[in-house]
Parts: C-alpha cells; structure tokens; sequence
C-alpha cells in the first residue's frame, strides 16, 4: 500500500486567528488570571504536551497538569503580557499546523517588581471533529538578549 500524500495546505488564516484569540486570551492585564481564559485553545481529550521555562524541570502532559501548575506560577503576578513579535509562521497539512513566533512576556511580580522577557514560542495545532483548532503541543524557550 502507498502512503496518502498530503499537499501542504494555503489556508491558514483559520490558525492564525485561533493563535491571535488564544495570545488575546493570555494578556492578564492587571488581576488574577483565570485559566478558563484559555482552556478553550487546548486539546483535552487526548494527550498534550507543554514545555515552558517557568518550569524547566516539567513536561505537562495534561490539561489538568499545566492548567494546575501554570494558575500557581501566574499568581504569583499582579499583570502579565505577552506581546508577539510580529514575526507568526504557520504551515499546515490537512488538520495539523505548525506555528513559531518571537514575543515578550512582561508585567508586574506580586511584589511590585516588573520583568521582561524575549522568547519563542512553537505551536503544534490540530484540527478537532467541531472544525476549531486546538493546540496539542506548545514549547516557549527564553531567547538570550
């Protein structure tokens, strides 16, 4: 049996569009954040993985795990942002997409004291039976500057 050759797809403006709601979704502003803000962008039904820097020693591979551990980190904030770097790549093939971007996550500690940092951010996107699109893999990885 031959293996199903998949032509890249053009569309992408659907994924680009979940990933700007999904960016809107994660500017905090000034208060708690609220995971339930987010939860709507990633899979649950199947198996998810995330890496990000604030736990470097962590592989989340639920939904619960990260939105557990990530609402911890994030109280530990008075504001978060995140604002991308205007440089958004995806490509996609049938019902997965591939996204990268630069961005800065910045705002306020608890404590008062601002922070800022460069990052990259990767998306791996997949197609659910509803027709949205819902990320399964997320990586951000701190960038020196």
């Amino acid at each position: 049996m031959t293996p199903q050759q998949i032509e890249p797809a053009t569309d992408t403006a659907d994924v680009t569009a979940t990933i700007e709601g999904y960016l809107a979704a994660y500017n905090m502003g000034e208060g708690p954040f609220d995971m339930k803000r987010v939860e709507r962008f990633y899979c649950k039904n199947r198996p998810l993985m995330i890496a990000i820097p604030a736990a470097p020693d962590r592989l989340f591979l639920s939904w619960e795990d990260y939105s557990a551990a990530w609402s911890g980190m994030l109280a530990n904030f008075s504001a978060f942002f995140f604002t991308a770097g205007g440089d958004l790549v995806v490509d996609r093939l049938d019902r997965v997409a591939w996204a990268s971007q630069t961005g800065r996550s910045h705002g306020r500690r608890a404590d008062g004291a601002t922070f800022e940092r460069s990052l990259r951010q990767t998306l791996v996107l997949i197609l659910d039976d509803n027709g949205a699109w819902r990320i399964a893999q997320e990586h951000v990885s701190l960038v020196a500057g």
